[in-house]
C-alpha cells in the first residue's frame, strides 16, 4: 500500500469499499539519521521504496565532518538563547571547538549543551565581558593543547593572553587552514581525475563516507563533473 501511495498517490482508508481507490496530491519528506544504503544492503529497508522517496536527496553531514561550520553555529546559538548580549568566542575557544580530538557524537545538540554550560560559567565569573574562552567550555581531553599548557597551577590566579596574542594565534590558525584546504583540494581533484569524476568510487578510494566527500567538495568548490570529460 505504501508503494502504491508513493508511486501513484492512491490509497484506501480503513473500511473503504469502493472499487476505485482515493487519490491525494501531496509532497512526502522523509528523514533518517541512519545509513540508508547499509539498511538497503542488509534488507532492512526496501530498495524500491527508497527509489520512490529519494527524488531529491539532501545530505546533512554530521558536525564532525563540517567542523568549519562550528564557529558560526556557536555564535548563532548564543545569540538565540541570549539575544540581548553580543557573545563572542575568543581564539582559544575557537581552537578548542575545532580540534579533531572532539568526535561530536551528539552533533548539534552536544554543541549546544557545551555552549550553554560555558555561558553559565561566564555569567557566574567575575568578568562582565561576554567572551567565552576554552576554560569555560570544559572539554576535557578534547580541549586545545594551548589551553592545557597555559592552565595555571592550583591556587594560582589565571593569566589570560592579551588581545593581540589571541588575534595573532587566530590569524596563524586561519593561515594553516588555507594551506590544509589547498592540499585537500589537490588530493580530492587528483582522486576524482583517477576515478573519472565518479564520486562513489572516489569516496571508496579515499576511504571516506560519500556524504562527507560531497560536503567537502561543496566547501572547496569542487565540481566532479569537470573530471568526467577525462574518461578514456
Amino acid at each position: 500500500m505504501l508503494l502504491d501511495f508513493t508511486q501513484f498517490g492512491t490509497y484506501r482508508p480503513l473500511g473503504f469499499q469502493s472499487a476505485e481507490p482515493k487519490a491525494a496530491k501531496l509532497r512526502i519528506i522523509s528523514v533518517t539519521n541512519g545509513d540508508i544504503q547499509r539498511a538497503i544492503a542488509d534488507r532492512l529497508f526496501r530498495q524500491d521504496l527508497y527509489y520512490r522517496l529519494a527524488a531529491v536527496p539532501i545530505v546533512l553531514p554530521p558536525l564532525r565532518e563540517r567542523r568549519w561550520d562550528i564557529p558560526n553555529i556557536a555564535v548563532r546559538y548564543l545569540h538565540r538563547i541570549d539575544p540581548k548580549t553580543n557573545w563572542e568566542l575568543d581564539g582559544s575557544a575557537m581552537e578548542a571547538l575545532l580540534t579533531p580530538k572532539l568526535p561530536w557524537g551528539g552533533n548539534i545538540r552536544e554543541l549546544e549543551a557545551v555552549l550553554k554550560r560555558a555561558r553559565n560559567r561566564v555569567r557566574a565569573g567575575e568578568s562582565s565581558d561576554a567572551v567565552i574562552e576554552a576554560r569555560h567550555l570544559d572539554l576535557g581531553d578534547g580541549q586545545s593543547p594551548t589551553e592545557t599548557s597555559n592552565r595555571p597551577a592550583s591556587g594560582q590566579p589565571s593569566v589570560h593572553p592579551g588581545r593581540d596574542a589571541i588575534r595573532e594565534r587566530w590569524q596563524q590558525l586561519s593561515g594553516r587552514q588555507e594551506e590544509l584546504d589547498a592540499l585537500e583540494r589537490s588530493v580530492i581533484e587528483e582522486a576524482l581525475a583517477t576515478c573519472h569524476g565518479i564520486v562513489a568510487r572516489t569516496a571508496r578510494m579515499l576511504d571516506v563516507p560519500r556524504t562527507g566527500l560531497i560536503s567537502r567538495m561543496g566547501r572547496l568548490d569542487i565540481d566532479p563533473s569537470r573530471f568526467k570529460e577525462k574518461r578514456e
